[in-house]
């Protein structure tokens, strides 16, 4: 993991120049009949309380970096050829390769004031990145770049992150000032023993477990913020990010 973030920081710095194309949405699992898992796709739950759209990053593998940066290599070489000096040159920066965003339209299931969101993804850790629209009015989009948390997603099973609390939403009480950030996006873990209900029942849900996310990349010019501190898994010293999980077990 440690390569993936140096990697991460060395990609960053980059030129890259602006970014060439949106995000793509997420694979969403909609309608209103029995739920078809398919074992080879990870899928992910979470619950709002008012339509709006997030940004999940999946952590490439060592491989997938070194292709990225053949690609750029190669992208720059191409470019150079109708103008030596490269300036100008764009290219996606890496966490838009491994990006998924939710659309705020697709609707599993409402539990309820809640609506749950469920979306089938390669399986892989990832990264909630931010609150971040390609579709919709725009406003509140955050970067979760100086905080925030990872999760395995499992092929064949559903990991469920229990509620997303935004900054506006209504119900009381209302989330305190966010002591370590600008806005008050509260990741609310699901209650254990899970108990899966609506259209998630008889599903392969399982609790998502948690991990602090170290620094990453602003790569979208949004606001910069970071996560609600989260007992037992997500704490700041300053502008540190602590991991209360402790360290990762060796591979």
């Amino acid at each position: 993991m440690r390569f993936l973030l140096a990697a991460f920081a060395l990609l960053s710095a980059l030129p890259v120049g602006a970014l060439a194309k949106e995000v793509d949405y997420a694979e969403h699992v909609t309608g209103s009949g029995p739920v078809t898992i398919d074992p080879a796709k990870a899928y992910i739950a979470f619950r709002i309380l008012q339509k709006s759209e997030f940004r999940f990053e999946r952590l490439p593998s060592e491989e997938e970096i070194a292709q990225y940066r053949r690609d750029r290599d190669a992208a720059l070489e191409l470019y150079k050829k109708k103008k030596s000096d490269g300036a100008g040159f764009e290219f996606d920066p890496l966490e838009a390769r491994f990006a998924v965003n939710t659309n705020l339209g697709k609707i599993f299931d409402k539990q309820g004031a809640h609506l749950v969101y469920l979306i089938a993804v390669k399986p892989g850790t990832y990264v909630l990145y931010g609150h971040m629209w390609q579709d919709g009015p725009g406003d509140m989009e955050t970067c979760f770049c100086m905080g925030t948390v990872k999760f395995a997603a499992a092929a064949g099973k559903v990991a469920d992150l229990g509620r997303i609390r935004m900054p506006d939403d209504w119900d009381l009480p209302a989330p305190p000032p966010n002591p370590a950030g600008i806005l008050p996006f509260v990741l609310v873990p699901p209650e254990a023993p899970l108990q899966p209900a609506g259209r998630l029942q008889g599903l392969p849900v399982e609790p998502a477990v948690f991990r602090a996310m170290d620094k990453m990349p602003n790569s979208f010019g949004v606001v910069i913020d970071r996560l609600f501190p989260i007992p037992g898994v997500l704490a700041y010293d300053r502008d540190k990010v602590i991991d209360l999980q402790g360290p990762a077990p060796a591979r």
